[in-house]
C-alpha cells in the first residue's frame, strides 16, 4: 500500500469513529431525553407506539376526558363534564350553570367562540374571564364556547353550527397566536408528537381555492372506523400530510432517519427550523421572541378569510359580531415595552378595514406600570385567574361606553 492509499485509509478511519462517536452521542441524549425536539426525533417503532397510544384515546370512553371526538370539528368539550377546575355543560359550553334557550328580558347575552383563551386554559371555571364578566356585570348572560386547541377554522364552524342556537345579542370571535398557526394543519402530531398525550386529534381545514377564495377539506378522521384502520399501521397516518403545512415526509419516509439516531436528530431540528424560522410561508416571521404573523403567508390570508366570513355569518343570523384579539404572555410584555406584539400585523388589517374590534391587549395596558406583570400569567402563558380578572374586569367597561 503506497502513501497516498495509507492517507485515504486513515482518513476513513477517522471519519468512521467520528460518526460512530456521533451515533453514540445521539443514542445517549435520546435515552436521556426521548421526546426531544417535539417529539419529532423518535425512532419509527416509538413513533408508531406514540401514534397508537393517542388512536386508542380516542377510541376509549373516558368519563373524565375534556375532549370528546366530533365528526366534524375533530373533538369538542365533553356535555356534562364535571372533574377538577372543568365544568361543562350539556349544551358542550364551559359552565357550572345551564342556559335556558333564550335570555329572560331584559338580559344581555353574549356568546364567545375561541381556543383555550376564551376557555380559560390552567385556571378553574370559576376563574375564567367570561364566568367572572357574567358575576360582575348584572344583567349580562356569557356563553363560553372556548375548545382548547382549536383554530380559527374550528372556531368558524362551530359558531355556523351552534352561534345563534341560545339567541347570543352579541358574539365575540377570539383571536389568539396558535390559531393561525392551526389554520394550517390537520393532524397535531405532525406539529408535535407530545400532543398524541391527549389522544390523536385530527381537524378540519380551509385550502386556499382560486374560485371561492376558501375550500373546506373535512376532518380525515371524522369516524371511529377512520382511526381504527390505522390502528395497526400507524405510520400510514402520513397520507394525511399533503394538506398539513407542518408535515415533513423526510421524518417519514427516509431510510438514514429510519436507521440513524444522528440524522433523526438533524432532520427532526431542520424540519422545526425550516418550517418556524426559514420558510417564506411560514405563519411567523422573525427571530424568537420577536416573531409576528407573517401577512404574506397562506396562513394569513386563510385566517382572515375567515374572520371576514364569520363577521358576515353572525350579521346573517341578526348578532352583532366583534373580533376579540388575545395577545399571550410573551405578546403582552412586548406590547408594555412599547414593542408590536404577534398579532401586530392582524391589528393592523383590522383597523385598515374597520372591523368592529376589542383588543384584550388593553386589559393589561392600562395597569400602572410599576404592576408586577408575574401574577398576571399561568405557567404555560395563558392568563391566570388574576389575568383573567384584569381582562373581564376591562371588558365589563368596554360593554358600558358601548351601551349594548
Amino acid at each position: 500500500m503506497n502513501a497516498r492509499s495509507r492517507r485515504i485509509v486513515r482518513v476513513l478511519v477517522v471519519l468512521l469513529l467520528n460518526l460512530a462517536l456521533l451515533e453514540l452521542a445521539a443514542s445517549g441524549l435520546l435515552a436521556l431525553r426521548p421526546m426531544i425536539l417535539r417529539g419529532l426525533a423518535s425512532g419509527p417503532e416509538r413513533r408508531d407506539l406514540l401514534l397508537a397510544a393517542g388512536i386508542r384515546r380516542m377510541l376509549e370512553s373516558r368519563p373524565e376526558a375534556l375532549a370528546q371526538p366530533d365528526p366534524e370539528l375533530g373533538w369538542r368539550p365533553r356535555p356534562g363534564l364535571h372533574f377538577g377546575p372543568d365544568d361543562v355543560d350539556a349544551l358542550g359550553l364551559r359552565s357550572r350553570r345551564e342556559y335556558a334557550a333564550e335570555p329572560a328580558p331584559g338580559i344581555l347575552r353574549i356568546a364567545v367562540f375561541g381556543d383555550s383563551f376564551v376557555y380559560g386554559s390552567e385556571v378553574s371555571t370559576a376563574d375564567a374571564w367570561p364566568t367572572r364578566l357574567e358575576e360582575i356585570r348584572p344583567g349580562t348572560e356569557v356563553l363560553n364556547y372556548g375548545v382548547p386547541g382549536y383554530g380559527q377554522d374550528q372556531i368558524h364552524l362551530r359558531f355556523l353550527g351552534e352561534g345563534e342556537k341560545l339567541r347570543p345579542k352579541v358574539v365575540l370571535f377570539g383571536v389568539a397566536a396558535p390559531t393561525a398557526e392551526r389554520v394550517v394543519a390537520v393532524l397535531a402530531a405532525f406539529h408535535s408528537l407530545e400532543a398524541v398525550e391527549n389522544g390523536l386529534l385530527s381537524k378540519p381545514r380551509y385550502v386556499l381555492d382560486a374560485e371561492s377564495g376558501l375550500r373546506l377539506v373535512p376532518n380525515p378522521l371524522a369516524q371511529p372506523a377512520d382511526l381504527e384502520r390505522y390502528l395497526g399501521r400507524p405510520s400510514a397516518l402520513a397520507e394525511l400530510g399533503r394538506f398539513d403545512f407542518w408535515y415533513e415526509p423526510r421524518l417519514f419516509d427516509s431510510w438514514w432517519f429510519d436507521h440513524s439516531r444522528a440524522c433523526r436528530i438533524l432532520f427532526a431540528g431542520w424540519a422545526i427550523t425550516e418550517r418556524r424560522y426559514l420558510d417564506p410561508d411560514r405563519p411567523f416571521r422573525g427571530l424568537p421572541g420577536r416573531a409576528v404573523l407573517n401577512e404574506a403567508s397562506s396562513s394569513f390570508r386563510i385566517l382572515t378569510e375567515i374572520l371576514e366570513r364569520s363577521l358576515a355569518a353572525a350579521r346573517e343570523r341578526g348578532i352583532e359580531p366583534l373580533l376579540l384579539l388575545l395577545p399571550d404572555r410573551f405578546g403582552i410584555e412586548r406590547s408594555r415595552k412599547g414593542e408590536s406584539d404577534e398579532l401586530g400585523p392582524l391589528r393592523t388589517w383590522c383597523l385598515e378595514r374597520n372591523l368592529p374590534l376589542l383588543d384584550a391587549g388593553q386589559a393589561f395596558l392600562t395597569l400602572p406600570p410599576s404592576t408586577d406583570q408575574g401574577p398576571l400569567f399561568a405557567p404555560q402563558f395563558h392568563y391566570s385567574a388574576e389575568g383573567n380578572r384584569v381582562v373581564a374586569e376591562w371588558l365589563r367597561s368596554e360593554i358600558d361606553r358601548r351601551r349594548w
